[in-house]
């Protein structure tokens, strides 16, 4: 079942929220966070999810670190990149619309969706 059938079978009501999430394998593709350790002589490149793409050191990284000094630094690396994915996937998924309401803020004000399916129900707006 391609995107646009399973949009088909979808209520009115809920329609723009499936369509965002189903928007968000391409955006959460396509996204890539790098971070470095202290030195700046290691970065890492990691997916939305986490997962390793690349690591790249500076020329001169192996002469200015030591074996172990250069694992720490990119496991560090590895680590700071992992913690922009998550800032990122989680920045991403803010953006999905509850009921016409960005999850963001939704998660701060949870009544603000559930009084917007009210309203949109007392409209007749339940498709």
């Amino acid at each position: 079942m391609n995107d646009e059938e399973l949009l088909r079978g979808v209520p009115d009501l809920i329609r723009p929220m499936v369509n965002d999430v189903l928007g968000l394998r391409s955006q959460l593709t396509e996204l890539e966070c790098e971070g470095s350790d202290a030195t700046g002589l290691v970065t890492a490149v990691t997916d939305a999810w986490g997962g390793l793409r690349e690591i790249r050191l500076h020329p001169t990284a192996r002469r200015r670190l030591d074996n172990l000094s250069l694992g720490d630094a990119v496991r560090d690396a590895v680590n700071a990149a992992a913690a922009q994915s998550r800032q990122e996937y989680r920045r991403v998924l803010d953006t999905i619309n509850v009921f016409g309401i960005p999850l963001g803020e939704a998660k701060a004000d949870p009544g603000a969706a559930a009084r917007r399916v009210i309203d949109e129900s007392a409209r007749g707006g339940t498709g």
